[in-house]
């Protein structure tokens, strides 16, 4: 009789056991899919918050034709700071980034912040007065901690003002 209690002591040792690691693996699975949902959501907010508009005036936006620049006034529209190293922008089939952008925030700072608009200057050869060009804008938010997150984008449709 002793015997048997000993082994339904030592069955009930061994199923506490297993039952406890169980339970920290869902723990752990639990936490890990925790940690993915907090990713998700912040990319979400990202792609809600970040938001611009190029405000060009669609029948005059303004071109140099010796130099071949032209530019965007793109405004932050949205309720995140936008990354103005990630702009992309284009005009008549040629994109742009990085340094083929010059780029300067209306009233001072480094900081593309909402409601400031940003002026980009880039070079696109051969445009003509009184032709219908193809123009987007492009780059992403950046979060309070600074991680990019969501994607900012606005296209126009516009002749150019020399």
């Amino acid at each position: 009789m002793a015997s048997e209690s000993i082994s339904q002591l030592i069955w009930f040792i061994a199923t506490v056991l297993i039952t406890t690691s169980v339970a920290l693996l869902f723990i752990d699975v639990i936490d890990d899919y925790g940690g993915v949902l907090r990713d998700r959501a912040g990319r979400l907010k990202g792609e809600v918050e970040a938001e611009l508009e190029i405000i060009n005036d669609p029948l005059a936006v303004p071109y140099n034709s010796a130099t071949g620049n032209l530019t965007f006034y793109i405004k932050n529209t949205g309720s995140i700071k936008l990354s103005v190293d990630d702009l992309v922008v284009s005009a008549n089939g040629v994109a742009r980034a990085g340094n083929q952008i010059s780029t300067t925030i209306l009233g001072g700072g480094n900081d593309w912040l909402p409601g400031k608009v940003l002026v980009a200057v880039f070079t696109v050869g051969n445009l003509t007065s009184g032709v219908d060009y193809h123009g987007w804008a492009q780059t992403s938010g950046v979060t309070d901690g600074g991680k990019l997150a969501g994607t900012a984008w606005d296209t126009i449709d516009f002749q150019i003002a020399t």
